[in-house]
């Protein structure tokens, strides 16, 4: 009898040339917290008429897919991964990302595999429609995804893969700029000044099935909606004039464009995240967080006319 033991549990990816093509893993996930393949195979009864009171003689299975949560933390040397299946695959380094108006990078798809050596389970055609990192003045970054895929079916684990040496993000490699929504993006700094942040990077991809199909055999992109950035700043002269401008529009919202930029030790590992949004609502009068006064800022996902931008989302990776 196999016992469970979730100390020897994996979380491994094999990178699909095409979707659903159940690669083979190639890459052992590093700082992985926590990993959750949810299967959703639906069924349905058929009511039929059979001079019976019983509810139904015929069942059938419609269609399969899965759904799989993640967390850990942000290692630079693996979270290129990530933002390929977010954005779309860069393959050289430095790597670049952004959110496109008519997508026509390809994204990657994984064929994620979770358990130990005899009790593995994985999902094909793995797409990420979900990217939320998050950052502390004290701490690792940390990051949540949400996938969407094929429907789970028993797997092995790949034995011969070893782990990576990575670099953590750290909150205290973080430096950040706040700007107008037309830019140019990364011109005013942000000293010494935030305690948090909270990226919520959503994209409306759906699954699709066609006859002769019971898994989804592609999917389709969406819309960048519901993305949002919160930011937990502390009330400096800077910060109140921001609250200022916000609360003195009365014809429509205030819009920023705001970059992160985290940077190793070393600064031969460096990750940006770049954002456009507006103030949808006023924030909240006289927060605090370490004993100060600061403003909370939340930022709904806005196109920007920054020359250098032209998205609501972008991001960079340089690995050494």
């Amino acid at each position: 009898m196999t016992i469970y033991i979730p100390s020897q549990e994996l979380v491994q990816a094999g990178l699909e040339a095409v979707y659903g093509d159940l690669a083979a893993p190639t890459v052992q996930l590093m700082g992985i917290t926590d990993c959750k393949i949810i299967p959703h195979p639906e069924g349905s009864q058929i009511i039929d008429k059979r001079g019976t009171t019983m509810p139904a003689y015929i069942s059938t299975i419609d269609r399969l897919w899965a759904e799989a949560n993640l967390s850990g933390v942000v290692c630079y040397t693996q979270f290129n991964y990530w933002l390929d299946c977010l954005f779309g695959i860069d393959a050289s380094n430095p790597y670049g990302y952004l959110a496109e108006l008519d997508p026509t990078t390809t994204i990657q798809s994984l064929n994620l595999l979770h358990g130990q050596p005899d009790v593995t389970y994985s999902m094909g055609g793995g797409i990420v429609d979900r990217l939320t990192i998050r950052g502390s003045n004290n701490g690792p970054l940390t990051f949540t995804a949400h996938l969407l895929g094929m429907g789970s079916v028993p797997d092995v684990i790949e034995g011969a893969l070893t782990d990576s040496a990575v670099v953590v993000a750290m909150g205290n490699h973080c430096a950040f700029w706040i700007d107008p929504i037309a830019g140019p993006i990364g011109t005013t700094p942000v000293l010494t000044t935030a305690f948090t942040f909270e990226a919520d990077i959503i994209v409306d991809r759906k699954l699709v099935w066609h006859m002769g199909a019971l898994n989804p055999d592609s999917f389709r992109h969406g819309k960048w909606l519901g993305s949002k950035l919160k930011l937990n700043l502390q009330m400096t002269s800077d910060m109140q004039d921001i609250l200022d401008e916000i609360m003195a529009e009365e014809v429509s919202p205030h819009g920023y464009v705001v970059r992160i930029r985290a940077t190793d030790a070393l600064t031969t590992s460096i990750f940006t995240l770049d954002f456009a949004g507006e103030a949808l609502t006023s924030p909240q009068l006289y927060t605090y967080s370490e004993g100060v006064v600061t403003l909370e800022l939340e930022l709904a996902a806005k196109f920007t006319s920054d020359a250098t931008f032209l998205s609501c989302w972008g991001a960079d990776l340089v690995l050494p």
